[in-house]
């Protein structure tokens, strides 16, 4: 790190000087300025047909990398989930066993409850206001 800095800075440094040469032989006319006589020609129409170009350019670039990734992302997972359809269908195909008492889970014995109380309520009503729900 200390090193990447002391690079740095002598390279800074030795840019300084050479600019610093060059204004100097600028003053004392050792070098003599050439002036351009022929202007650069600015044409709108060159401007818009490069601009158009790299849009276009980038534009396409863009598509094509996100089509390339979208690609590579479905091949990758598809070969995943074909890999891994077997495993899956291990961990959930659950043989069965061979005992085949019922045992409801705390869930559906609190649904049964419910469901057996609703009709004795039901019948209840029905049988205190003679009302037939069942119609």
């Amino acid at each position: 790190m200390i090193l990447i800095i002391v690079i740095f800075l002598i390279s800074t440094t030795l840019a300084f000087a050479m600019l610093y040469f060059r204004a100097w032989q600028m003053q004392t006319g050792q070098i003599k300025l050439e002036e351009d006589k022929e202007q650069i020609k600015f044409e709108y129409k060159n401007l818009e047909k490069t601009i158009l170009s790299v849009i276009k350019s980038i534009t396409f670039s863009l598509v094509l990398l996100s089509a390339k990734y979208w690609f590579i992302l479905t091949a990758k997972l598809k070969k995943w989930y074909l890999d891994t359809k077997p495993k899956i269908q291990e961990v959930l195909n659950i043989e069965k066993k061979e005992d085949t008492t019922f045992k409801p889970t705390f869930m559906r014995r609190a649904i049964f409850e419910l469901r057996i109380r609703l009709k004795r309520m039901k019948y209840a009503i029905k049988k205190k206001h003679e009302v037939d729900f069942d119609k």
